[in-house]
Formats: C-alpha cells, structure tokens, sequence
C-alpha cells in the first residue's frame, strides 16, 4: 500500500504542476480569442507535452535513436533548428 502511495502521490504532484504552468501560459494567450478558443489551446499544448514526454521516455529507456541518415537530412536544411523546433 505505502509503495503504491508513493507513486500516486508523484503522479498527483507532477499533474499539479503541468496544470500550473498550463495555467501560467494561458495568461499569454490573447483575451481577443474566446474562452472555448484558449482552453482547447492550453488543452493542445498539455496532449503535446505528454507526448513529448512519452517520446522522450522511449527513447532514452529502449533505446531508440534517429538512423543517420534522418540526422544527415536534418543537417542538410537551410534552417534545420526550425525544423527541429517544429518537430
């Protein structure tokens, strides 16, 4: 029971503060748009990050790495930080 606590607790905790800043980056989004607008923004954002989080355990516990050849590719481009940025 204690060691299943722990966990829930570092779920809740680490929810919270995802929750915070999502909230924090809402007061930077424009009150022009409608509040339908901005939550499915902050909503998009949060999937994201989770997502990104997901990737970035795959790659690093199983071991996954980018072939040398999309490396190369990525190199290649005239702006490859942006591309970078927008994957």
């Amino acid at each position: 029971m204690g060691v299943v606590s722990y966990g829930l607790i570092f779920a809740f905790v680490e929810s919270v503060l995802v929750f915070l800043v999502a909230i924090l980056l809402g007061f930077l989004v424009s009150k022009k748009w409608g509040e339908d607008r901005r939550i499915a923004l902050m909503g998009i954002l949060v999937f994201i990050a989770s997502l990104w989080a997901m990737a970035s355990y795959l790659y690093f516990m199983l071991g996954w790495s980018l072939p040398g050849e999309a490396i190369l590719f990525i190199a290649g481009l005239a702006h490859p930080l942006r591309f970078l940025y927008a994957a």
